[in-house]
């Protein structure tokens, strides 16, 4: 019974995410259709479904992800150090390049500039 019932739920939320593109009820119904599952012969069923659904949507997902990783969540650490106006610590090749140019060149000091990260 618990078979044809996931079985019959899985169909329709499937049609229904198909023609909506919403997948958080399915999302739902499939987590707690895995947890009550206690014979492991029908999780390969659900896996299956589940992976279809995933490759179904990989393109929005991805899209998605692109969109929040480039507007929502910036890069906001810097790990790697280049010259600057100003700064904590000297830039060896910015002394070097300043005194062989009469200290016209003026970017002798370091500052994590570069190599973002998200954090």
């Amino acid at each position: 019974k618990l078979f044809s019932f996931g079985r019959r739920l899985l169909n329709e939320k499937f049609m229904e995410a198909e023609n909506s593109d919403s997948m958080v009820d399915l999302s739902d119904d499939l987590d707690v259709i895995r947890d009550s599952l206690k014979d492991r012969e029908f999780l390969p069923t659900v896996v299956d479904l589940w992976e279809r659904l995933e490759n179904y949507h990989a393109i929005t997902i991805s899209e998605m992800t692109a969109v929040m990783e480039n507007t929502m969540f910036p890069c906001n650490h810097w790990n790697i150090r280049k010259a600057a106006l100003s700064g904590t610590s000297l830039y060896l090749p910015g002394v070097i390049k300043a005194v062989s140019t009469d200290w016209t060149y003026k970017k002798i000091w370091s500052k994590k500039l570069a190599g973002g990260k998200r954090e």
